[in-house]
């Protein structure tokens, strides 16, 4: 695996903060007995901006929701066993906590407090995100394509522009 994508939106903020995300993604082993989550991940990747993008989508009581890439340093090797991920956005006030979007309520989820060891069966529902083995290329926004491409259309405009004819006296 090379790649991981999720989505998420900002409670209490219509617009996503101004300063950049903190993101941590934990990969967990399956305890092997209890069917919850090992206390230790055997993978962290610390310190992700990775890349917001407003996804288009809505959630009903919170606003828009965006969606992020992040490709790993390295290949990440998964085995076929079961694993837990933990994606925390570390933001720096409530107004700009971050959540996961669920997918659906169909499992259970767990969540641990900050330096807890044990881990609390949470709310139910699948969480949105993705194992991608491709790396994902950023994709810019918008406003990033019509500045990249502005000079090019000045430039036309002023070349095809239509010039003054010369009238000659009689």
């Amino acid at each position: 695996m090379n790649n991981v994508r999720w989505w998420g939106n900002y409670s209490n903020a219509v617009t996503p903060p101004t300063s950049a995300d903190d993101f941590t993604i934990r990969f967990f082993l399956e305890d092997g007995s209890t069917g919850n989550p090992q206390v230790s991940p055997f993978q962290e990747y610390t310190g992700i901006s990775g890349s917001r993008l407003d996804s288009g989508f809505l959630h009903t009581s919170v606003g828009p929701v965006f969606q992020y890439d992040f490709n790993l340093p390295s290949q990440l090797d998964l085995n076929a066993q079961d694993y837990w991920i933990s994606i925390v956005n570390n933001t720096a006030s409530t107004a700009t906590d971050w959540s996961w979007t669920e997918l659906n309520e169909i499992a259970p989820r767990w969540n641990r407090s900050s330096h807890a060891n044990a881990w609390n069966d949470g709310p139910v529902g699948q969480l949105a995100y993705q194992l991608n083995d491709e790396l994902i290329a950023s994709v810019p926004e918008p406003s990033t394509i019509i500045l990249a491409g502005l000079p090019m259309l000045m430039g036309l405009y002023r070349r095809f522009r239509k010039r003054p004819t010369a009238v000659s006296a009689a």
